[in-house]
């Protein structure tokens, strides 16, 4: 029987602390879902799609691959792990900020589903400062640092801001 995890996220863009966690994450279960957040709220750059199709490239030939998963759903994240036998929740934390934030995700979660528990791993400190927003706002300057997402995402980013940028005149 595979123990099955699931990470959720708007992932706009994947960043390489998501990736982090991703990969720790395949450390400790037989399978990983990366589960893209379909949030109608959420201004993204990104459809889903291409946030799949970005997920698809950054982890395309990683050693980790083969656990993984990639999906995306309109709905709660404890449905999704219902429908797939996932038991966990894996969501990462940069900061005291963060945990408040997940830690009242996570008492939701319980209460809509029981079976499913939440699990944090901290992010490692060099990538603490990562965040999409933050890429996007760095792209829309003209200033992608390289270690911050993956050279596919980077590309994506570039085309986006172009477009952007184009529309805006």
């Amino acid at each position: 029987m595979s123990i099955i995890a699931v990470v959720p996220g708007t992932y706009d863009p994947i960043t390489e602390g998501h990736l982090d966690i991703i990969e720790r994450a395949t450390n400790i279960f037989d399978e990983v879902h990366i589960l893209v957040a379909v949030n109608l709220e959420k201004r993204t750059w990104f459809t889903p799609e291409e946030r799949v199709d970005m997920i698809q490239g950054a982890v395309a030939g990683e050693d980790f691959s083969s656990k993984l998963v990639i999906a995306q759903y309109e709905g709660l994240t404890v449905d999704y792990c219902s429908d797939v036998n996932a038991n966990t929740i894996v969501r990462g934390l940069r900061n005291a900020a963060d945990f408040d934030y997940e830690i009242m995700i996570s008492n939701i979660n319980v209460r809509l589903n029981y079976t499913v528990d939440t699990i944090f791993l901290p992010c490692s400190p060099d990538l603490t400062h990562i965040s999409s927003s933050a890429v996007k706002e760095l792209a829309m300057m003209g200033r992608m640092l390289k270690e911050l997402v993956p050279g596919n995402v980077r590309r994506k980013l570039e085309e986006r801001v172009n477009l952007i940028k184009k529309i805006k005149q």
